[in-house]
């Protein structure tokens, strides 16, 4: 890392989060960068970006708006290339593996709906790939997505799963439709040390662990911005500001600028668990998806390791960015984790309501599983009103992922990237703006 000796800083990043840290990587190629992290290392477990599955969406799970799922396929894309050698199994064929989106019989999507859209997913790809072969990331375009019978999964998939609807009454559901789809997943434990690797030997970028910024203000003279911590008693000035602080955007920026719709926000705290797949599922088992509602998945990682989550119990709370986080929500969040009882039996729950979707005699033995691991994340939800039966709401914000990057002012940029494939395409975008606003100030 370079000299701190010069506290003028062409860019500040808030947030060392993958958005930060490839903004800062980027950026560091020629200009001066302070990251700025709250936590004791960069990419850390309380992250969002740490806890998630790793899997590079290709926008199956996202029917509902075919917009974001046109997104998060060319946002995948994207990453799949840039990041081919910390893919699981290396350059040389990238373990391309092939996961299944179960679409329910009660799903917010119909049969109908489903099809057509899956059916634009690969017309898509196919443009994708006519106007530019490196895309071809995913296998052949008509291999991409595509129907499967019921005689591949009746064996492993249970006819009638128990499922509580909105008004908290048991109903049964029943899968109606198999897709089959290609995906990748990120050895992500790999790509963190490859970032924390070229962040520690860069020249131009200056990292600030432990650093929580509390106050952020613009320099009127000379349009810069001081950052500062209490905790830290110090501060910095920066040219230009990149705001990847996530969880905490919006408390931030409304520091300086008039926000509209900024009540339109909410952070929904989700959990999942770690189990190591049950030596009977090793010769089926792969990623599952059920949908369009809240369902639940089981997402293959590396090990042999799957993560579990049923969105009726992993979704924990909610809370508004705009607000000090409420108390209950706070002790929710600091109890999750295993050593305590609210942490086991959220765990315990989420493993049983995830062993209902498998048949006998599997069911018995994901439920015989240790647990290994609880996982707690952030998703950020755009709307207004988000209530808990927002997840079962067919026009919820739960369903779109198109929030991309906030243009607050010429040097400073909220780049909240909210699923982890968006992130490298998000930073070389903000990138491009602050090469381009430091080029001409």
């Amino acid at each position: 890392m370079g000299s701190n000796d010069n506290k003028i800083f062409d860019s500040i990043i808030i947030g060392g989060g993958i958005a930060g840290s490839l903004c800062a990587l980027k950026i560091s190629n020629n200009k001066k960068v302070l990251l700025l992290e709250k936590e004791g290392e960069i990419l850390p477990k309380s992250g969002s970006s740490y806890s998630g599955c790793y899997k590079i969406h290709t926008g199956l799970h996202f029917l509902k708006d075919l917009e974001t799922a046109k997104l998060c396929l060319y946002k995948g894309i994207q990453f799949v290339k840039e990041f081919s050698l910390f893919l699981l199994g290396g350059k040389d064929g990238y373990h391309l593996k092939k996961s299944r989106f179960f679409l329910m019989s009660n799903s917010a999507v119909t049969i109908e709906e489903a099809v057509n859209n899956t059916n634009s997913l690969v017309q898509y790809y196919k443009e994708l790939v006519c106007s530019d072969p490196s895309n071809k990331v995913l296998g052949e375009v008509n291999g991409f997505i595509k129907i499967i019978p019921k005689s591949q999964y009746m064996h492993y998939i249970a006819e009638e799963i128990p499922f509580i609807n909105e008004n908290e009454q048991l109903v049964n559901a029943k899968v109606s439709l198999c897709f089959e789809y290609s995906e990748f997943i990120l050895d992500f434990e790999k790509l963190k040390k490859s970032i924390i690797d070229q962040i520690q030997t860069s020249e131009n970028i200056i990292l600030k662990l432990n650093y929580n910024v509390d106050t952020i203000k613009n320099i009127q003279e000379n349009n810069n911005y001081l950052v500062c911590s209490d905790k830290d008693c110090s501060s910095f000035i920066g040219k230009s500001i990149i705001n990847c602080s996530f969880e905490s955007i919006e408390m931030l920026d409304k520091q300086i600028f008039s926000i509209e719709n900024s009540n339109n926000c909410f952070l929904r705290i989700k959990c999942g668990i770690v189990i190591q797949i049950p030596d009977t599922m090793k010769e089926w088992m792969s990623s599952f998806l059920f949908g369009i509602g809240p369902f639940c998945g089981f997402l293959v990682n590396q090990d042999n390791k799957v993560v579990l989550v049923s969105e009726r119990s992993s979704n924990i709370g909610f809370f508004s960015p705009n607000e000090p986080i409420p108390n209950d929500i706070k002790d929710s969040i600091n109890n999750c984790n295993l050593s305590n009882k609210y942490g086991m039996d959220l765990a315990n729950s989420i493993l049983k309501e995830c062993a209902e979707y498998i048949k006998e005699p599997y069911r018995s033995d994901i439920l015989k599983s240790e647990i290994l691991e609880l996982k707690k994340g952030y998703v950020k939800i755009y709307q207004e009103n988000y209530t808990k039966k927002s997840l079962y709401n067919v026009n919820s914000g739960v369903h779109k992922r198109l929030e991309e990057i906030k243009i607050r002012k010429e040097n400073y940029y909220s780049n909240c990237s909210t699923k982890m494939t968006y992130s490298l395409d998000d930073s070389n975008t903000v990138v491009n703006y602050i090469n381009g606003y430091l080029k001409n100030n």
